[in-house]
């Protein structure tokens, strides 16, 4: 069970964080693609999680030893240097949420585009962006889900990325035999794939087991 103290700080942290997010890109004098705004967004988000809440607590106990107090940046590098296996992976998850935080934006500029407002069908259209948004929403919070299982070295987490990854994976393969004259292969999702089931991964994941049983890549 959750330290309910944890999950207030978290979320008070992170209330804070998406605050200050969208009072910068309000500020902004330059608008940002959709894509460009989601990395931006998630990405900082991801290191203000990681500040407070892995490196704050390392940084405390070191001081708390011998009254040096590391520089957050390099404890970061350092949290990141132990377990390059995981950070990637954890990379490639929150890089995915990105992406479809992208969608999801992109989604709600063209709910009030010129465009759509145009249509014959507006009322259909927007319905129709509404609802995809919400699924994407929904595997958004997928992604972002393995990515916290991931770091957190959860079995469950491991199963999870392998499932979004090899679907994501398998569903460009499949295009980029029906489009030659276009490279859509998902080289961070094949990759991920690949990490995922290979021996060493497979080592820090195997808690209960369940992993080990994972076949052998050749």
């Amino acid at each position: 069970m959750a330290n309910p103290t944890k999950l207030k700080s978290a979320i008070v942290v992170n209330v804070a964080a998406v605050s200050g997010v969208l009072i910068g890109f309000r500020q902004s004098s330059q608008a940002l693609s959709a894509e460009a705004t989601a990395r931006i967004a998630v990405f900082l988000l991801a290191f203000v999680n990681l500040l407070f809440f892995v490196i704050r607590p390392r940084i405390r106990s070191m001081s708390a030893g011998d009254g040096i107090r590391p520089h957050p940046l390099t404890e970061s590098w350092r949290v990141f240097s132990e377990r390059p296996i995981v950070t990637a992976l954890v990379s490639v998850q929150v890089w995915a949420v990105a992406r479809v935080l992208g969608s999801i934006i992109l989604m709600i500029r063209s709910y009030n585009s010129e465009y759509v407002r145009s249509l014959p069908n507006i009322q259909s259209v927007r319905s129709r962006l509404i609802l995809v948004s919400v699924c994407l929403a929904a595997v958004g919070v997928l992604w972002l889900l393995s990515a916290i299982g991931l770091w957190q070295t959860r079995n469950w987490a491991w199963w999870l990325a392998l499932c979004l990854n090899g679907l994501a994976s398998l569903t460009t393969i499949l295009l980029q035999l029906l489009k030659h004259d276009q490279f859509l292969i998902d080289v961070l999702a094949t990759g991920a794939v690949i990490l995922l089931l290979s021996s060493p991964t497979r080592k820090i994941f195997k808690g209960s087991g369940v992993v080990v049983a994972a076949p052998e890549l050749s």
